[in-house]
């Protein structure tokens, strides 16, 4: 299937970005530590029935590194400006989930749908240790290199959450590509991705728009917690648990993780078409 690639340009640099399909649009929002290709199942699936359009974000894969704070929900508007898009279904997994969240609450008007997996959640109270290792493993990556940060994330027990079985090899190795990649390149503050103001975790119940949550058994307890709190808070959301998976769910059931989101989007597609 033909795709198409390209930049869009930002204050301060250029994001890249893939396009493919046709129908509304589906937007992947990616994950901390990776880039769009986390989405390579999601992408060529459901081009099937949509326009499918994903990038990577400021800082991660082959877009530009920031030279300052920015705000990651607005390069998103940004972008989707660039590419015509007036309205569209988010999804977003982990970091993107927040991005796509505060996406939602800034721009209401430009979803017509968000599916969350697994997503950060800006404001929430995480315990002390959950947020505690991921300046460790930053840390140590922006200090010594991505050769640290990639011996931390595969060898330490604590982000064995966030990996896919030792027996999905092929998955692992994936990751860790753009794991490496990033760290490569990571020489910039992470405090600079500004979250929409006031924080998300106050302002849960403007979010009018159907929601998917999406829960992995394996998942972190943290981010468990936070999916239940949106689930609290958000009228109407539903959810999708997929067991047997941890943090990185698309990539490691893509068949039950593709097939939730299907009837998710099929529903709103009818819906929209006034079935």
């Amino acid at each position: 299937m033909a795709a198409e690639t390209g930049y869009a340009s930002l204050d301060g640099g250029e994001i890249y970005f893939e396009v493919t399909g046709s129908g509304t649009t589906l937007v992947c929002v990616h994950g901390g530590l990776v880039d769009c290709r986390m989405w390579e199942e999601q992408y060529f699936y459901f081009a099937q029935y949509f326009r499918v359009v994903r990038y990577d974000l400021r800082g991660f894969g082959r877009s530009d590194s920031p030279q300052a704070p920015f705000h990651p929900h607005v390069d998103l508007k940004v972008l989707l400006d660039f590419l015509g898009v007036d309205r569209a279904y988010i999804m977003g997994q982990s970091m993107g989930g927040g991005v796509s969240i505060d996406f939602a609450l800034e721009f209401p008007n430009m979803v017509d749908g968000l599916i969350l997996a697994g997503p950060s959640v800006h404001g929430f109270s995480y315990s002390e240790e959950f947020l505690a290792k991921g300046i460790e493993l930053f840390s140590a990556a922006l200090k010594k290199g991505e050769e640290e940060g990639i011996k931390r994330l595969f060898q330490d027990p604590y982000w064995s959450y966030t990996l896919p079985s030792p027996k999905m090899g092929p998955l692992r190795s994936r990751i860790r590509e753009m794991a490496t990649h990033f760290f490569r390149r990571f020489r910039w503050d992470p405090g600079w991705m500004q979250p929409a103001s006031p924080l998300a975790i106050e302002r849960l119940a403007e979010i009018k728009m159907p929601v998917l949550l999406v829960t992995a058994e394996r998942d972190h307890p943290e981010n468990r917690r936070a999916t239940d709190r949106l689930q609290k808070e958000i009228i109407g959301a539903g959810k999708l648990e997929i067991p047997k998976v941890g943090h990185m769910m698309n990539m490691e059931d893509s068949d039950k993780f593709n097939a939730g989101v299907f009837d998710f989007l099929s529903y709103l597609e009818e819906r929209g078409k006034g079935g």
